[in-house]
């Protein structure tokens, strides 16, 4: 779960968003975008293909564990086993067919507007195994008092290192804006 947070400046809901068919890992890219007609989308509704290091693309090809499609990164709890996943899906259309039903079942309120429509399908992949933002913040948290990262760091200071560590690197601005996800609008401002 930590890994990709650790490389690319993404968000903890990109990651507990991600779904296999999301990641091209011949090539090293995620694709990250909107999906299920808007449905479902990053916070910018930034459309981008993250590159990914071979190390974290190699890391990540052992996360799938075989599985052909289905949430990227799962809770402790799907991953050993301990409880099976209340749905499942192997391809995208499937993902869809899943998300369609899902935002057809819910309550009208539920669905009003994107927002929910979104949360509709969030909770759909937490019932596919999909870890949680919370655990994502959880395991951070865990990590920086391991290692004796300063109390006053929260978890989402490590999106403002790693985009540091790009800026750094001597990545060109417009580079920079397009892989932390900021829309287009934001960079011509």
């Amino acid at each position: 779960h930590l890994s990709p947070l650790l490389v690319v400046p993404t968000r903890f809901d990109d990651v507990a968003g991600a779904v296999i068919s999301d990641f091209d890992l011949d090539r090293g890219v995620w694709h990250l975008g909107s999906r299920i007609d808007g449905n479902d989308h990053n916070k910018g509704r930034v459309t981008l293909q993250m590159p990914l290091p071979d190390v974290l693309s190699a890391l990540l090809r052992c996360t799938t564990a075989g599985r052909t499609d289905g949430p990227m990164f799962r809770s402790r709890r799907a991953c050993a086993g301990g409880s099976r996943a209340r749905l499942g899906f192997q391809s995208p259309a499937e993902f869809e067919d899943l998300c369609q039903a899902a935002i057809g079942r819910a309550k009208a309120s539920e669905v009003s507007t994107e927002q929910g429509r979104k949360s509709v399908i969030r909770s759909l992949l937490r019932q596919c195994g999909a870890v949680t933002t919370d655990v994502i913040e959880r395991e951070l948290k865990q990590l920086f008092a391991s290692t004796g990262v300063p109390g006053t760091r929260q978890p989402y200071d490590v999106r403002a290192a790693v985009t540091t560590d790009m800026n750094q690197a001597g990545l060109r601005h417009l580079e920079l804006r397009y892989l932390t996800m900021y829309s287009v609008n934001d960079i011509l401002n």
